[in-house]
Formats: structure tokens, C-alpha cells, sequence
């Protein structure tokens, strides 16, 4: 579905989505001093498992139907990638990149008949960040494999 057709409930609901998602993120990237001039929070152990479950809230609230599922899923591999970029590995690969691909293609079109080049491309960036995730998360594990 093309942004610029959808219905004004429809554009809100995205709207909204995106707002809160990226609410969680900018609270995330705070927190892992990814702010310029900031350096990371010392609360950030506190309230990273509530900052997690918010988001997994937020991802389960607006599943569809509540948004058409070819909106969903694309802006789940889109928020993965925003997570990874804030260093937030775990939830990027089981919340955002796991979720989409473990999702059968015909639920994550929702039956429509969708380029095959889109889901392509969605399941390559997926895949890709699936493997930057599971790097680091070995590379924070395994102190050995840090000084490599």
C-alpha cells in the first residue's frame, strides 16, 4: 500500500507507531550515550528490561490488523535496523529481525500480491542484520574474541 493512499485512521495509527517506536529509541540512544555530550546512563541496566518490554508492547499493539500487515512488517525490519544502530542488539534480532522472518511471506503481505523484489530486499536486510546482531552479541560473550 502506497503511503500517499491511505486513509486518515490508517495514516494516523502509522503515525503513532512510528512516534512511539522512536520515542523508545531516542530514550535508548540517551541512555547508551549515543548523544553527543552525553555519556552513558548509569541507570541504563535499571531501565533497559522496562525500555524492552515497552517496545515489545508497542510492536504486539499495533500487529495487524491494527495496521495492514505490509506496513507492519516493513517498518519491523526498519526498527531493527534503527536498534542495532543504537547498540540495542538482543532487541533488534528477537523483537524486530526474528519476528519478521519467522513470519510466513504470505502473512507479512498480507495475501496481496507484492513485488517479490520488496520482500527480497526486506529479507536481505533482515538477514544482514540478523548476522551484525549475532556478532556482537558474541563479540560482548567472549572477551577473546574482542581482542582478535
Amino acid at each position: 500500500m502506497v503511503e500517499n493512499q491511505m486513509s486518515l485512521t490508517l495514516l494516523k495509527a502509522c503515525d503513532e507507531f512510528d512516534s512511539k517506536i522512536n520515542e523508545c529509541a531516542e530514550v535508548i540512544r540517551r541512555q547508551n550515550g549515543m548523544i553527543p555530550g552525553l555519556g552513558p546512563s548509569k541507570s541504563r541496566d535499571h531501565s533497559q528490561s522496562v525500555l524492552y518490554l515497552k517496545v515489545v508492547s508497542i510492536l504486539d499493539t499495533f500487529q495487524p490488523p491494527r495496521l495492514p500487515a505490509d506496513i507492519y512488517y516493513a517498518r519491523l525490519v526498519q526498527f531493527g535496523d534503527q536498534f542495532l544502530r543504537s547498540k540495542e542488539y538482543r532487541l533488534a534480532l528477537a523483537e524486530c529481525y526474528q519476528r519478521f522472518l519467522s513470519t510466513p511471506v504470505e502473512k507479512r503481505t498480507g495475501g496481496k500480491l507484492q513485488a517479490q523484489d520488496d520482500q527480497m530486499a526486506l529479507e536481505t536486510r533482515t538477514q544482514l542484520g540478523m548476522a551484525t546482531c549475532q556478532f556482537f552479541l558474541a563479540m560482548e560473550r567472549d572477551p577473546e574474541v574482542r581482542q582478535a
